[in-house]
C-alpha cells in the first residue's frame, strides 16, 4: 500500500513537472514570436527611413549640384542644365530660387551666357562702358557746342556784310529802276515796231508753210514707197540666204573598204579639224540643204592643207558612196566659225528632257559657236549678232490656236520676237531636226521610246526593190586593157 502511495506521489510529481515544463516552453516561444514580430516591423520601419533619407540625399545632391551650376562652379551640358532647371522649377524650396535666377540671367546679352558669380563683373563692365561712351558724348557735345559757337560767330559776320550788302544792293535797285523804265520804254517802242513786222513775216511764211507742207505729202510718200522697197529687197535677201541656196564645202577624192574609209579636198589651210561630221551628197545635187544623204562623215586624220581622211557611217550600199561626191555641214565654213542661235525646247529624242547641252557640245566640236540661247523659261543667254548663220527652233516654237492659255501666248510672243530679231540680222532658220540630220549620225544614241500603245504594224517592212548592183569596195579603180 505504502509503495503505490509512492508510485503515484511520483507520477503526479513527473505530471506536474512536465506541466510546468510545457507551460515555460509556450511562453518562451510566444515571447520568442512577438521579439522577432517587434523586430521586423522596426527594421521595415528603419528601411522606409533609409529610403526617404536616400531621397533626400539626392535630392540635395541635385539642389547642391544646382547651386553650384548657378555660381558657375563644374562643367555641365546644355541638356544637363536644361534637366535640372526643369527640375528644380517644380521644387518646393528652390522653386523660387531658379525663377529670380532666370530674371537674374535676363541681364547678360544674348550672345553671352553667365552665372552670379559672373554677374557683378559683366555689371561693372558694363557700367564702364556706358561711362566710357558718355564721356565721348560729352566730349562729342562740347566739341559741337564750340563748332556752333564758331558757326555762329561766322554767321553773324557774314549776316552783318550781309545787310551791308543789302543797303547797298535797295541804293542800285533804285537807279537801276529809272533805268529800267527808260529802257521799257523804248522797248515797248520797238514791241510795236516787232509786232508789225511780226504780222507781214507770219503772212509770208504761212504761204510758205503751205509749199512745205505739200512737199513733206510728196516726201513721206516716197519715204512709204521705199520702206515697201526695202521690206521687199530685204526678203529676197533672206531668200538667198536661206539654206537652199547653201553650197557644199568638200569633195570625196578617193575612197576605200567600200566607202566606209574616204579622202576629202579640205585640210588645214581651211581650218578643218578633227571631229567635224559632215553629210555625203551626190555630186548632182542642187539643193544641198535638202538633199538626203548617202552617209554621215566624222573626220578622223588632217594630213595636209587640203587633204583629210575621213570615216563613214550610214552606209547605204544600194546608194553607195562614190568619187566626186560632196560633202556639207551647216557648222564648219572654211576660214570661219559659224553661229548659231537656239530658240525653244532642244528634246531632239522625244523623251521629254531639255537637251540644249548637249547640243551646244555637238555645234561646238563641229567647229561652230553657240551665241545666244533662249530656253523654255524665257531666259536668254548670250546675244545674236550679224555674225550668227543660223537659228535653230526647238520642238515647242510652233504653238498657235484659240486653246493655248497665256503663258503659253506670252511664251510664243517671246519666241517669236527672239526668232524675228535673229533674223533681221541675217540668221536663216532651221529646225531641229533638220540640224541633228547634219551633225550626229543616225544610229549613235538617237532612240525613239516605245509605249504601251506602240505596235508592229505602226513600223512596216520595208520591202527590197532590187538587189545592189555590185557588192564590195567602190573606188575610182579602172581595168587596164593589156591591148
Amino acid at each position: 500500500m505504502a509503495v503505490r502511495d509512492k508510485n503515484l506521489v511520483a507520477w503526479q510529481a513527473y505530471v506536474i513537472t512536465m506541466a510546468f515544463i510545457s507551460v515555460g516552453l509556450m511562453l518562451g516561444m510566444f515571447f520568442l514570436y512577438r521579439t522577432y514580430a517587434d523586430t521586423a516591423k522596426r527594421s521595415a520601419e528603419m528601411s522606409t527611413q533609409l529610403a526617404e533619407a536616400g531621397t533626400k540625399y539626392q535630392k540635395s545632391e541635385s539642389r547642391v549640384r544646382r547651386l553650384k551650376s548657378m555660381l558657375g562652379y563644374g562643367e555641365h551640358t546644355k541638356e544637363e542644365i536644361d534637366a535640372m532647371i526643369l527640375e528644380m522649377t517644380n521644387d518646393t524650396e528652390l522653386g523660387v530660387v531658379e525663377k529670380d535666377f532666370a530674371e537674374q540671367m535676363k541681364v547678360f546679352s544674348k550672345n553671352e551666357k553667365g552665372d552670379l558669380l559672373k554677374l557683378p563683373k559683366y555689371l561693372m563692365d558694363t557700367l564702364r562702358i556706358r561711362n566710357e561712351e558718355i564721356d565721348r558724348a560729352r566730349k562729342r557735345e562740347t566739341e559741337i557746342q564750340k563748332e556752333q559757337s564758331d558757326t555762329l560767330a561766322r554767321e553773324t559776320a557774314a549776316r552783318e556784310d550781309a545787310q551791308k550788302k543789302a543797303n547797298q544792293a535797295a541804293q542800285d535797285l533804285e537807279s537801276e529802276r529809272a533805268k529800267h523804265a527808260k529802257q521799257i520804254e523804248s522797248l515797248n517802242n520797238e514791241k510795236d515796231t516787232i509786232t508789225k513786222q511780226f504780222a507781214d513775216n507770219k503772212a509770208a511764211f504761212d504761204k510758205k508753210l503751205g509749199v512745205q507742207d505739200a512737199s513733206i505729202a510728196n516726201l513721206e510718200a516716197k519715204s512709204n514707197k521705199q520702206i515697201a522697197v526695202i521690206a521687199a529687197q530685204l526678203e529676197q535677201i533672206q531668200k538667198f540666204r536661206e539654206d537652199d541656196f547653201a553650197a557644199p564645202q568638200g569633195e570625196i577624192t578617193r575612197l576605200m573598204d567600200g566607202g566606209q574609209l574616204v579622202w576629202l579636198n579640205i585640210g588645214s589651210a581651211d581650218g578643218l579639224q578633227e571631229g567635224v561630221p559632215f553629210s555625203v551628197i551626190s555630186s548632182d545635187t542642187t539643193k544641198v540643204s535638202k538633199a538626203t544623204p548617202k552617209a554621215r562623215l566624222i573626220v578622223t586624220l588632217v594630213n595636209g592643207p587640203h587633204s583629210s581622211q575621213a570615216k563613214a557611217t550610214d552606209l547605204n550600199y544600194r546608194n553607195p558612196i562614190l568619187t566626186g561626191d560632196k560633202v556639207y555641214s551647216p557648222a564648219w565654213r572654211s576660214g570661219r566659225t559659224v553661229g548659231f542661235a537656239l530658240v525653244g525646247s532642244m528634246d531632239f529624242d522625244n523623251n521629254f528632257q531639255d537637251d540644249t547641252e548637249m547640243i551646244k557640245n555637238l555645234i561646238k566640236s563641229s567647229n561652230g559657236r553657240v551665241d545666244a540661247v533662249m530656253d523654255t523659261k524665257l531666259a536668254q543667254e548670250g546675244k545674236i549678232t550679224t555674225g550668227t548663220a543660223f537659228i535653230v527652233l526647238g520642238t515647242d516654237t510652233g504653238g498657235e490656236g484659240e486653246n493655248l492659255t497665256a503663258d503659253q501666248k506670252a511664251k510664243i510672243q517671246k519666241y517669236s520676237a527672239f526668232i524675228k530679231e535673229a533674223k533681221s540680222l541675217g540668221a536663216t532658220q532651221m529646225s531641229l531636226d533638220n540640224l541633228m540630220g547634219y551633225l550626229k549620225p543616225k544610229n549613235s544614241d538617237r532612240i525613239q521610246s516605245l509605249g504601251s500603245r506602240i505596235s508592229g504594224s505602226d513600223f512596216p517592212i520595208e520591202q527590197v526593190k532590187s538587189a545592189p548592183a555590185k557588192v564590195g569596195a567602190v573606188s575610182d579603180f579602172k581595168a587596164r586593157n593589156p591591148n
